[in-house]
């Protein structure tokens, strides 16, 4: 698992980070590596010091520097981390052969504690069903409203060869479930609270605070998928987007679609999001968060990255936060199918 958290010096973020990441570090079979992108006086690499001298911690816990060009371009007064930087930097941070799944995930979201085996459970049964169907599949998360049951595409229109071709093939998303993790917002605890009495689960975090709504559809917090996935010369790369802003989470998965058949994963992986505030953008406001300048360069540059990969842009002209909602996208994997009918089960 890797992120980028903005560290020790964000008050309103802190706490739940530190949430998240002790989910991380407790999740059942636990990660092998946990990969921190710091930015410059984060104190990222002071967190990384302290899990890996926890003796209950077995996950590795590796801190990564961002350097000066780790940083998006035309963000003028608002600097965010690149997307594609955090990326490469956690991949290159893992040795060849010591993992080949991961997963970014947002640095406040919790994930269950059979986060990593449903995943791995997910993409093994994806891949047994598209080797069935001569398909390769991608995985995305629920929320995405077009209402398709059951569809298939074939995969760069070509047959898949080998277990390895479609394993390669599969990332795997879903929508975010939003908790007030503040007493004065509606939430009946807070995140520093709960971290005071060692309430790190999903479901005790849930149950705590009380406060709990389904974010729309536009948001996406994780991706797993298998390394050299984004790498392939038909998916183009991750561009250098800003992190924390709009367009980017939906470009990763338009472009998991277009490249492979997307498939909903949420009904069966729960992931929370802690809320919190703005004071790292510029004006410190939701606002400049989703329609600042950051926003703006991510919306042009994801425009000219589906120019470069060949991959119709029409339907970003027309949603200022590149609404996904018109893909054709299975409802769930075949794992959580009984007869033909969806079982709306969460992993907690």
């Amino acid at each position: 698992i890797f992120t980028c958290p903005k560290g020790i010096g964000h008050r309103g973020t802190s706490d739940n980070e530190a949430l998240a990441l002790m989910s991380w570090v407790r999740m059942q079979p636990p990660p092998d590596y946990i990969v921190l992108v710091g930015t410059p006086g984060s104190g990222v690499d002071g967190i990384a010091r302290k899990l890996n001298a926890d003796p209950s911690v077995s996950t590795r816990v590796v801190h990564v520097a961002l350097g000066d060009d780790g940083f998006a371009a035309g963000c003028v007064g608002e600097p965010a981390p690149s997307v594609s930087a955090i990326f490469n930097l956690a991949e290159a941070s893992v040795p060849v052969g010591a993992a080949d799944l991961f997963a970014y995930v947002n640095s406040d979201i919790i994930l269950p504690t059979a986060f990593l085996r449903t995943a791995r459970s997910i993409r093994r049964n994806t891949v047994n069903s598209a080797l069935a169907a001569n398909q390769s599949l991608a995985i995305v998360g629920r929320g995405l409203g077009d209402g398709s049951q059951g569809r298939r595409r074939v995969l760069r229109g070509g047959a898949v060869r080998s277990e390895q071709d479609v394993r390669g093939q599969v990332v795997i998303t879903g929508m975010r479930t939003d908790c007030k993790a503040h007493a004065d917002r509606g939430g009946r605890a807070t995140s520093s609270q709960l971290l005071a009495h060692n309430v790190t689960s999903l479901t005790a975090v849930q149950e705590a605070i009380g406060s709990c709504t389904p974010h729309a559809p536009t948001g996406k917090d994780y991706w797993v998928y298998t390394r050299g996935f984004w790498d392939q010369p038909e998916v183009g790369g991750v561009p250098a987007f800003a992190i924390g802003r709009s367009i980017w989470d939906n470009y990763l998965t338009k472009m998991a679609n277009v490249r492979g058949l997307a498939v909903d994963a949420s009904a069966v992986i729960e992931a929370v999001h802690l809320d919190h505030d703005y004071t790292h953008t510029q004006t410190g406001t939701h606002a400049s968060a989703f329609h600042g300048a950051a926003s703006l360069y991510n919306k042009a540059l994801a425009m000219t990255s589906y120019a470069r990969v060949k991959v119709d842009d029409s339907w970003t002209s027309f949603s200022y936060h590149s609404d996904i909602q018109h893909l054709e996208l299975q409802a769930c994997p075949a794992t959580c199918r009984r007869g033909g009918t969806d079982v709306r089960v969460r992993v907690k």
